[in-house]
Order: structure tokens, then C-alpha cells, then sequence
């Protein structure tokens, strides 16, 4: 990040926060403290219930999403989103609640995620490949036998596990363990 980024991110975590006060005291002299207190406390209360029910959904969704074969970013996108607005109507301040508001609208949320505001941020697709690693991390493409293609697609049948690798001398010294007779090496 260059240093005029740094700067204005610096800036704008400053600003912010002073914004919101201004705004809360404006409105607190035009609606009284009480009024605004209430305010506060029900769009904290609004943003914890949103939270609530968007995350357990998120993750039934994304649950269902996987078993079913899709992996589409979208409805994750839009589930963060409103996980975004739900912490924006807890935090105290007018401003954020407005955010947090409009974030609730279905059609702003689509609008953000088609707009690839996200892949500004890092985001797009996420691609995995068989691979192994090394003890040192270092990632190798891993070895398929040649095998029928159409016979996978056809028998639906997944088996998983896991595995790891032993030299012969391991499973020598397992065996000899095992049976209570030494083993020699050839």
C-alpha cells in the first residue's frame, strides 16, 4: 500500500468516527436525548437479530449449495452483506445505521455484488487443483493413474480419506514391533 493510500485510510478512521458524533448531537438536539437513545438501542438490537438469522441461513445455504454441486459466490456475497449491515446497525451512529439500512434492500446488495465491488477487494473466483504438499509446503501436482472418465461420472460414487506416506523400513520396524521378532534390513 502506497503511502498516500495509508494516508487516506488513516483519514478516513479519523473522520468517520468525528462525523458520526457530529451528526448523533445535531440529531439528539433535534429529537431530544431520550428519542435518540431509543434510536440507538433498537438499530443495535435490529443489527443482532439480523446477524442472528443471516448467519445460521448463510451457512444452511452454503451447506446446501455444496451438497447440490453449486459453488456460486453470490449468495455468500449477499449473506456477508448482510452480516456487513448487521454490524454497521450495532455499531452507535446515524450514519452507519443508514448504511446498514440500505445494505437490508435486496436490490442494493445485488447491485454491489454485480458491480464487482468485491474484486476490487480481492475477491473473484477461487480455483483448486489435486495437489499435495511437502513437508517443506511446497505444493507438487499429484499423480492420477489413466482411468475411464465416463465410468466416474456415471457411478456417482465418491470415496474419501486420508492417507500418509511411510518408508518400507517404518512398516519393517511396525511389523517387528507387532510380532516381537527383530527384522533385518535388506
Amino acid at each position: 500500500m502506497s503511502q498516500p493510500s495509508r494516508l487516506a485510510v488513516l483519514l478516513a478512521f479519523v473522520a468517520f468516527p468525528l462525523l458520526e458524533i457530529g451528526v448523533l448531537i445535531r440529531v439528539g438536539q433535534a429529537i431530544g436525548f431520550w428519542r435518540l437513545a431509543l434510536l440507538v438501542v433498537v438499530t443495535a438490537i435490529l443489527g443482532t437479530l439480523v446477524i442472528r438469522r443471516v448467519g445460521m441461513a448463510m451457512f444452511s445455504q452454503t451447506l446446501d449449495g455444496l451438497e447440490k454441486g453449486r459453488t456460486g459466490l453470490e449468495p455468500v456475497l449477499d449473506g456477508f452483506l448482510q452480516v456487513i449491515a448487521g454490524m454497521l446497525l450495532i455499531f452507535p451512529g446515524l450514519i452507519s445505521d443508514v448504511i446498514g439500512i440500505s445494505l437490508l434492500v435486496p436490490p442494493v446488495r445485488k447491485a454491489l455484488i454485480s458491480s464487482g465491488l468485491f474484486k476490487v477487494f480481492g475477491g473473484g473466483v477461487f480455483t483448486s487443483s489435486a495437489a499435495q504438499r511437502d513437508a517443506w509446503g511446497t505444493t507438487r501436482p499429484t499423480e492420477r493413474p489413466p482411468h475411464d472418465a465416463a465410468s466416474d461420472t456415471e457411478s456417482g460414487v465418491t470415496i474419501e480419506g486420508e492417507y500418509e506416506r511411510v518408508s518400507e523400513e517404518t512398516v519393517r520396524k511396525q511389523q517387528s514391533l507387532k510380532t516381537g521378532r527383530p527384522t533385518r534390513s535388506p
